[in-house]
This record gives C-alpha cells, structure tokens and sequence, in this order.
C-alpha cells in the first residue's frame, strides 16, 4: 500500500489534470482515497489500470459522477456516439493525402537511429526488440549508458 505522503502526491497530479483540463474538481483527499479504496494500487493511465471516468464525459470530478473504468474503457466511452461530419471528414482524407506507413527505404523517415553495443538499428523500438525490452526500457539504458546507448546524428 502507498504511504500518506505517496497519495497526497498522487491526488494532487489528479486534482492538478482535471485543473488544467478545465475541469471541475469536487474531492477532497479524503473523500478522494476513501473513494478508491483498495484499487488505488491498480489506478493509472496504462492498459488494464483504472481511471476515473466520469458519466458521459461531462460534469464535475465527484464522488456521484465519477466511476472507475479501465483507461480502455474510458476511451471507447468518450468516443462512443460521436458523429464526424463530412466536411470534417474531408479535412482529415486531405491532411492524410500522400501519407502511407510504408516506405521504400523500409525505414521510418521520422525514426532516428539508435547505436548500441550490439550495432545500430533504425529506431529505438527496433533496437528494443534486438534487447528484448520496451522502448522505455532502452530509453532508460540511453539516460544512464550516453555512451554505450544513443541516437546517431545525421550528417549533412
């Protein structure tokens, strides 16, 4: 379990999204732990974690419009119903004109290189893979190892 000190900060970050979301926010600490109760140790915005997720997407953060919901869950929900007109429509087919995931290179021109001890790959999540690790995970290695870990700058 979190101590006191852990949930203060947890429910200020919490307090502090709904706040610059422009979002009322009805909870004290208190009420805010009690409400969570025992899942706190599962809250969090990863798959599988659980958020509070308000009735509709709509009114304040409290305790009699809020439910907990997977982050999954909560997606589908804000999503749920909502209607794209055509115009908007052909905003987004004309933004994705010419844009496709493939590539003739077979790289991602956005990707930046990575060099490792093993040798260099074309993006961190390919390296990852060589490492059998997240991409957080090399990124973790390229904060503590510059030397043995980092992106290669492209030359002019």
């Amino acid at each position: 379990m979190f101590t006191r000190k852990q949930l203060m900060v947890k429910y200020h970050n919490a307090r502090s999204c709904a706040m610059q979301r422009k979002i009322e926010w009805q909870f004290t600490f208190d009420t805010w732990v009690e409400w969570w109760g025992d899942d706190i140790i599962n809250r969090g915005p990863y798959k599988g974690q659980l958020v509070m997720a308000r009735y509709g997407d709509q009114g304040p953060y409290h305790p009699d419009n809020v439910r907990k919901a997977t982050s999954g869950e909560n997606v589908i929900e804000a999503h749920k119903d909502k209607v794209i007109d055509n115009k908007t429509r052909a905003k987004m087919s004309i933004a994705k004109k010419g844009k496709t995931m493939t590539y003739k290179s077979g790289i991602n021109p956005v990707c930046k290189p990575v060099q490792t001890p093993i040798g260099v790959f074309d993006s961190r999540d390919s390296a990852a893979r060589a490492y059998s690790i997240t991409h957080n995970g090399l990124y973790y290695r390229m904060k503590i190892k510059p030397t043995e870990y980092y992106y290669i700058k492209e030359q002019a």
